[in-house]
């Protein structure tokens, strides 16, 4: 049986690979399946919710034209997470 966290992971890494294959549909529910997991960890962390969309935004972006950088030997939110902590920085950084 399969945890939360485990299900979470397969249903992003299925949707990312078909739409790695071709399957648009497939991209614009990874996409927002991302996000929906991404705006609770961005609003925690800025403490701000019209900083945490634009960030948001951002880093939707970034997981678009990125796609071709996914590796399916690793979890599919490992990844996902890292480029949003990467956007995280860098938007802390211009802020300073």
């Amino acid at each position: 049986m399969q945890s939360e966290r485990e299900q979470k992971d397969q249903e992003l890494t299925t949707l990312l690979m078909a739409g790695l294959a071709g399957d648009e549909a497939a991209h614009h529910a990874f996409l927002a399946r991302a996000a929906s997991h991404l705006r609770a960890y961005l609003r925690f962390k800025l403490r701000g919710a019209a900083e945490a969309e634009d960030l948001l935004q951002e880093t939707l972006i970034a997981l678009h034209t990125k796609r071709h950088t996914y590796d399916p030997a690793y979890p599919a939110t490992a990844w996902v997470y890292a480029i949003a902590r990467y956007r995280l920085i860098d938007h802390v950084r211009k802020q300073k």
